[in-house]
């Protein structure tokens, strides 16, 4: 009867998002509702996990900077710093040798904000690059399957775009407007 038991044990997964404490503040929820249009997101909820996103690497970042383990401090910190380099979102000129370099790169990760996230996104990098006429209109090209990258159909508008990606984004014709192009 133990083996069965072993097998059925069920994980409960990571948190994704942390809701606010207070779910009626003013300014907060006018800068949320802001930011939903704004960036075209379905709910909070996705904000939410962007913002959830951010504030584990300003931990991170946090946590190296008081690291006295230097091996782990230069390894964690080029580690961490080139991935958010890769993403597009932390554009700064970084030396991966010098130790102050990284300090003062980690200090600036800690004013990072959930936007330089959001604007990562294949829904507004859709928008940014002038494929669509507005947010709205890029997640339906995402939700009908129209948007290829590097000639894969993406359909997650959360999708985070890397820095390189940017010039092999394309928004495919549908295919009923290629049959009446067809038919003229």
């Amino acid at each position: 009867m133990k083996f069965f038991s072993t097998l059925m044990v069920k994980s409960k997964g990571i948190k994704k998002i942390v809701v606010p404490h207070r779910p009626f503040e003013r300014e907060r929820l006018v800068s949320e509702m802001y930011i939903v249009g704004k960036y075209g997101l379905r709910n909070k909820r996705e904000l939410w996990t962007i913002q959830k996103m951010c504030d584990s690497f300003k931990l991170r970042a946090k946590d190296l900077l008081i690291t006295p383990d230097e091996k782990e401090f230069t390894l964690s910190s080029r580690r961490l710093l080139k991935k958010l380099a890769e993403w597009g979102v932390f554009m700064e000129d970084v030396d991966y040798n010098n130790k102050q370099s990284l300090t003062n790169n980690l200090e600036k990760l800690l004013d990072l904000a959930p936007t330089s996230f959001l604007e990562r996104r294949l829904q507004h990098r859709i928008f940014d690059l002038g494929l669509a006429s507005s947010v709205h209109q890029a997640r339906a090209f995402i939700h009908a399957r129209r948007v290829k990258i590097n000639g894969s159909v993406v359909n997650k508008p959360g999708y985070l775009v890397k820095d390189g990606e940017d010039g092999f984004i394309e928004v495919v014709e549908s295919k009923r407007s290629a049959l009446v192009a067809a038919e003229e």
